[in-house]
């Protein structure tokens, strides 16, 4: 069994991405994390499998934007807490001040920026789909 999602995005807050730490764990799985590039590497690992999880750190939350996992048991906590961050975000749409999100759209034009140079066409389409979702909220918190 093997899932690997490299062209998505999931916004998970500490609370969630505790809550599924919490759940590998106590399955006899062991967690270690680092940093690369600005991106945080989540290792869930037992005798058997390493599963692989990147995250950029966000406002408010974490990003996961690659999966690499080959566990069942921590494809389910991850599919559990991705549908519980799901349900969060259409249950409680949370109006943050104007500051914040223009502060969060003006990192994202820099990082278009810098993909764009890159000519890496998917990180821009996603930052494209995450500005896209910002310039709504700042419209929303006008209104």
């Amino acid at each position: 069994m093997e899932t690997n999602y490299n062209d998505f995005s999931v916004h998970m807050s500490k609370e969630q991405l505790n809550q599924m730490v919490y759940e590998v764990m106590s399955d006899n799985y062991r967690i270690f994390w680092g940093f690369n590039e600005g991106k945080m590497i989540l290792n869930i690992y037992n005798k058997e499998v390493n599963n692989k999880l990147t995250f950029i750190k966000r406002t408010g939350s974490m990003e996961l934007i690659d999966v690499d996992v080959k566990s069942t048991t921590v494809e389910k906590a991850l599919k559990k807490t991705t549908k519980d961050v799901a349900k969060h975000a259409l249950k409680k749409k949370i109006k943050r001040e104007r500051q914040v999100v223009e502060a969060e759209i003006d990192l994202e034009l820099e990082r278009l920026q810098w993909y764009l140079n890159q000519s890496d066409s998917v990180y821009v389409f996603n930052i494209k789909a995450t500005l896209k979702e910002l310039v709504e909220e700042l419209e929303d918190s006008i209104t």
